[in-house]
């Protein structure tokens, strides 16, 4: 009989790192409870208490993804941020078995990507079915996470779709793809990065908290909260404005704004307390889509609003009140809260390498996509930590109901950036 000895020290480093995360679980709970309270209150003072079912779902949909609040009291809420990829990243050579010094091919075999997205992965998917069960969606099907998700779908393929050669309508034109994501062997745990209730439990859970119950090798998260200027839907009407998520307080000087852009913050933290007691988990996270957002780039032609007085409702901008520049102006500092993390990996987007048969020749064939969040961090640090394609890029999809459907589309963002780090990182880890 094949005896395993496991020394002292091991035991106390485990005991140790599970004294540790249980530690982080009671913290990471009480954050959960004391923001819950601090969102009563702000929905109190925003929307009243006379509210229609259509604010009542708003406030709800607010609720679940509920990030946390600025030292101003402004809430932050997490949002969702082809072998063309695959080529650009140089990822096929792994695939294919072609890298020198390297024995056999690697495609994720026996590797679990866990992704943290906007709900349940559609494994129905054609892109999926070159394996049995190679998604666990471990959300409830039920109430709020009973629909399928696009963008949980989209992530998920593009860490791990089989090779699916179509067609799309982009731009008027036909355009051929594959969706063939970058692990085509590999299986997933999904979650939605939302607070909610897991099977088996009568309390929510907040995406640490779930980090911590999953104990993920390798993850995926594409989402994250914004500062500085966002789109943002008025809780009065449900209008898509222009908002300003700064300090409403520094407005009558040019130059005078203040926002948390750049800014090491709660959510950071976090990750890094979550990675610093597990250093074998290794979480890759989207840089964010907010650069270029602002009075004169993308959301110009919306009205403009910043938080009221003491965070009452939001008002319009005065015509004594100065307008902040559009996010990364200057092209930097344009990060958010939870993308500025030590121990993670924050991936930024590039556009399509489409000369050279997709490959990487030279520095200039690399293009920052102009949405993708810059940094440095406000000490300097550099952030993000990569980038890949993310512009222009195909992806299974699904219509979001308890179904699926078997569709795909074209589109862009560090959402799409990101899970194809994560896949290579999956890839090297086999």
């Amino acid at each position: 009989m094949k005896k395993i000895f496991i020394s002292a020290g091991t035991l106390a480093i485990l005991s140790l790192s599970a004294q540790s995360n249980q530690d982080l679980m009671r913290q990471f709970e009480k954050q959960r409870i004391e923001n819950n309270e601090k969102f009563e209150a702000y929905v109190s003072k925003h929307y009243g208490t006379s509210r229609s079912a259509d604010t009542q779902k708003r406030i709800e949909e607010q609720r679940s993804k509920l990030a946390g609040f600025t030292p101003d009291g402004n809430p932050l809420f997490n949002e969702l941020t082809d072998l063309r990829q695959g080529k650009n990243s140089n990822a096929d050579f792994l695939q294919n078995g072609t890298i020198n010094g390297l024995t056999g091919s690697f495609n994720g075999e026996n590797i679990k990507y866990t992704v943290f997205d906007g709900g349940r992965a559609f494994g129905g998917h054609v892109a999926f079915d070159n394996m049995p069960n190679r998604i666990t969606n471990k959300e409830a099907a039920t109430g709020t996470t009973a629909n399928y998700d696009l963008h949980a779908t989209a992530v998920t393929g593009f860490i791990g779709a089989k090779s699916l050669p179509i067609t799309l309508q982009y731009n008027g034109a036909n355009v051929s793809v594959d969706l063939k994501g970058i692990a085509s062997n590999s299986t997933f745990d999904n979650y939605s990065f939302q607070n909610t209730v897991l099977p088996g439990s009568s309390l929510e859970s907040t995406v640490f908290q779930k980090i911590l119950l999953a104990a993920p090798k390798i993850s995926n998260h594409s989402y994250g909260s914004q500062a500085g200027w966002l789109l943002y839907p008025l809780p009065s009407t449900g209008q898509q404005v222009l908002y300003w998520n700064g300090n409403p307080d520094a407005l009558t000087v040019a130059g005078a704004h203040q926002d948390l852009q750049g800014t090491y913050y709660s959510h950071d933290k976090e990750y890094d307390q979550i990675v610093y007691t597990n250093p074998s988990y290794v979480i890759v996270k989207a840089a964010g889509n907010t650069a270029t957002t602002g009075p004169t780039g993308y959301g110009a032609v919306l009205p403009r609003y910043h938080a009221g007085p003491a965070n009452n409702p939001p008002v319009q901008f005065a015509a004594t009140e100065v307008l902040p520049p559009d996010n990364c102006i200057s092209g930097y500092d344009c990060l958010n809260n939870g993308s500025l993390a030590k121990n993670i990996i924050v991936v930024g987007a590039t556009d399509i390498i489409a000369a050279n048969d997709n490959r990487y020749t030279a520095p200039t064939d690399v293009v920052r996509s102009f949405y993708s969040s810059a940094g440095p961090r406000d000490d300097g640090g550099i952030k993000p930590d990569i980038t890949t394609t993310g512009t222009e890029v195909a992806f299974a999809a699904t219509a979001e109901n308890t179904t699926g459907t078997q569709s795909a589309g074209i589109d862009s963002g560090t959402s799409f950036s990101t899970p194809v780090v994560t896949g290579i990182i999956g890839l090297w880890m086999q």
